[in-house]
């Protein structure tokens, strides 16, 4: 169960790693950026590939922010909206390339 009161400097939920680790993590519905609010506090986005679709081929991606922001950036750091942040409903086919590594793996899924 989602806890609203335990979000805190945007931390939505802590997630443990198969090895042990806690990660500090940002759920959201689409691939999102925000230097201001999320920026050097260590935290982790989690987002899926596309919106909601019954479609058992849905990614789920877990990346660090600061990673993501620079990627975003490099793409889209000329655009007047990106002077904060970024946001994307689906990902496209060349940030997949990139984020194929931050795939949740799921071969791990029971």
């Amino acid at each position: 169960m989602y806890r609203p009161e335990a979000d805190v400097d945007g931390e939505d939920l802590v997630v443990r790693t198969p090895e042990g680790k806690l990660l500090e993590v940002q759920l959201k519905g689409r691939m999102t950026v925000d230097q201001e609010k999320y920026a050097k506090n260590s935290l982790w986005m989690l987002f899926p590939s596309t919106t909601f679709q019954i479609d058992p081929t849905r990614e789920w991606y877990l990346v660090p922010h600061d990673k993501l922001y620079e990627m975003l950036k490099k793409k889209h750091g000329e655009a007047p909206a990106f002077a904060k942040g970024w946001h994307c409903r689906t990902v496209p086919a060349d940030d997949r390339k990139y984020l194929a590594s931050f795939a949740i793996n799921r071969a791990s899924r029971n």
